[in-house]
Formats: structure tokens, sequence, C-alpha cells
């Protein structure tokens, strides 16, 4: 099996296949990931035996390197990182719900990715000569993919679609832009949202990392004379 997740492309197996031929309970609760460097980390078998996650061995045609978990990591679509365990030496199943490294500091357990997209150009408060730009930018949604990317230019009060320029597997980013031009000059707000495939719009609540994942709008000023 192999996928492209984060634009890099993985080839494992399905570890679906691998608990199959173990004959794995299927009412058991979690299935642990332990590696080399002493972290762990689980994912519910639920999730698990949909198919999708993977047993990793090489990237983009070659050996996994050792910065990516050689011999042997997780690629779980959809999933933050801290669910893709590297350098594997243990996978057990369990009938408990496992408290990984990061849930015993009171991260997620859950781990879903959350839609997210950016505004890399223009930069924040440049000066644009002329009434003319075009924004690009990057967004990603996880498992889901992205659906489509909205771009407001009042601050946020009305949206408009812009152009997905480049998409692959839907698990991988995406890249964006949107033309525009301003009625006179001055200063415009930009701001930047996505929508997954699944419908979920990114949102506009600004939170930290901790404890499932950062959230908000990308926001830009920028001036045209």
């Amino acid at each position: 099996g192999g996928g492209s997740i984060g634009n890099a492309v993985w080839q494992g197996i399905p570890l679906k296949t691998l608990l199959d031929e173990a004959g794995v309970d299927t009412s058991a609760r979690d299935v642990i990931f332990r590696g080399a460097d002493g972290y762990s980390d689980s994912i519910p078998l639920d999730r698990i035996m949909e198919g999708d996650v993977l047993l990793v061995h090489s990237m983009n045609g070659t050996a996994l390197p050792q910065e990516h978990g050689y011999p042997l990591r997780v690629i779980a679509p959809g999933l933050y990182g801290i669910k893709n365990v590297k350098w594997l030496t243990a996978i057990e199943v369990s009938d408990y719900d496992y408290q990984g490294y990061w849930q015993q500091r009171g991260w997620t357990d859950v781990g879903w990715i959350k839609p997210t997209s950016r505004i890399d150009s223009p930069g924040h408060y440049q000066e644009i000569h002329g009434s003319e730009a075009v924004l690009r930018g990057v967004a990603f949604a996880g498992r889901e993919g992205v659906q489509k990317v909205l771009i407001s230019s009042d601050g946020g009060k009305t949206w408009d679609a812009a152009r997905i320029t480049q998409s692959g597997d839907k698990t991988a980013w995406v890249l964006w832009d949107y033309p525009w031009r301003s009625p006179r000059p001055g200063s415009y707000t930009f701001v930047v949202k996505t929508v997954d495939g699944s419908g979920r719009e990114q949102t506009a609540d600004i939170r930290r990392a901790y404890p499932d994942g950062a959230s908000g709008f990308h926001t830009i000023v920028a001036w045209f004379e």
C-alpha cells in the first residue's frame, strides 16, 4: 500500500492486513505503538480497521530515512503527528483506552487534524504598487481533504472562493490563489479559511496547539497605493 501524506509519498502495508492475519479480537479497544526512543501512543482499533493506517517502510521510493522512523513507522491519515509513532519496536492490542506519552500530559487522545489554511503572499503589511494583486497560499484538511478555500477582503464579513491550483492525494496540502483588484487605494484586511471534504469549516476560534491542535483564521493587512 501507499499514500501521500504531507506531500511525501509513503510505502508500507495496511496495519489492518497485519492484524487480520494475526487474528485480532475485533472487540479490542486500542492498538498501542511503542518506539525505540521510549515514546508510545495508540489509535482505536475501529479506526485502524478502516484500512488506511499504514506501517511504513519506505519514503519517496527509498528506505525510510532514520529521522523519519527507520525501519518502521505509523502513518495515520487525518491524525496529528503525535499518533504517527516512529522507530517502531512493538505493536500491542489492548481492551482499554491506552494513555500515551502526550495524553498523560493532558494532550488530545483523539488527534484529529483540524482544517487549516494560510496566506503566503502578499506578506503582512506589504505595500502593493497598483490596484491588483494575486493572493497565494496553502490549505490542509487531514483525512477529509480540502473541498474549497474561501477568501475575505473585508476582515471576514464576506467570502469568495479561491482557485485551487495544485492538489494531489486528498490527504496532501493544496495550493490556492485568488486574483483581486482594490476598489480604491488604502489598507485591506484579508482572511482565509478552508472547508474539508465533509463540509466542516475551519473555525475562527483562536486556540494554541495545546491540547487538541491550533485553530483560528490567518489574517493579513495589505496596503494598495
